[in-house]
């Protein structure tokens, strides 16, 4: 009888033990997303780490396409690279909110809008402007205001050259004063 408690006893702190370092790895984890800055692609990543250090036991990362890097890739104005990845954002094991140099192109590269801005310079041969974009785009402190720039359109509903070209000169002056105040990265 005896033997039979000890036998319990022995699964029970078992049990428990196993449970406790389940809890305390799910708890020691730290993830975090990347921008690669060439093609504004998106890297999440978890790192399993012992508590309150940097030492990482396990690591497992997945990478995903954006609309800024379908659309860089898709017309040729990003050619087949290896990652230049930059630190995001991310928390965990003690760290509530680390933000990095990429901290605000995350959401730019998601943006359906730029990449569509993207895809029609590119197709109207606008390759300059399209390229200041790009500049700007991956720039942490200029990144927002490639993000808040108007649609291109006409009240036709349909684009035209001078449209196009209006635009651009109107984007230039914002883009121009935006750098002038914020500086580049």
């Amino acid at each position: 009888m005896q033997r039979r408690i000890k036998k319990v006893a022995s699964y029970t702190v078992c049990g428990v033990l196993v449970c406790s370092m389940i809890a305390l790895a799910w708890v020691s984890t730290f993830r975090f997303r990347s921008v690669c800055e060439k093609c504004g692609a998106i890297r999440q990543t978890i790192d399993w780490q012992f508590p309150f250090t940097r030492w990482t036991v396990f690591e497992r990362s997945r990478v995903y396409e954006t609309p800024v890097s379908r659309t860089l890739a898709t017309n040729g104005i990003v050619k087949v690279h290896d990652h230049q990845w930059i630190f995001a954002s991310g928390g965990g094991n003690g760290v509530t909110c680390a933000l990095g140099r990429a901290s605000q192109v995350q959401f730019t590269v998601e943006s359906t809008s730029v990449a569509l801005l993207i895809e029609t310079l590119h197709k109207s041969s606008e390759l300059s402007f399209r390229d200041r974009i790009l500049t700007n785009l991956f720039g942490n402190r200029t990144t927002w205001f490639v993000r808040t720039l108007p649609p291109i359109g006409s009240t036709t509903g349909s684009l035209v050259a001078d449209d196009l070209r209006q635009w651009i000169s109107a984007q230039s002056e914002y883009l121009d004063e935006m750098a002038s105040t914020h500086g580049k990265e």
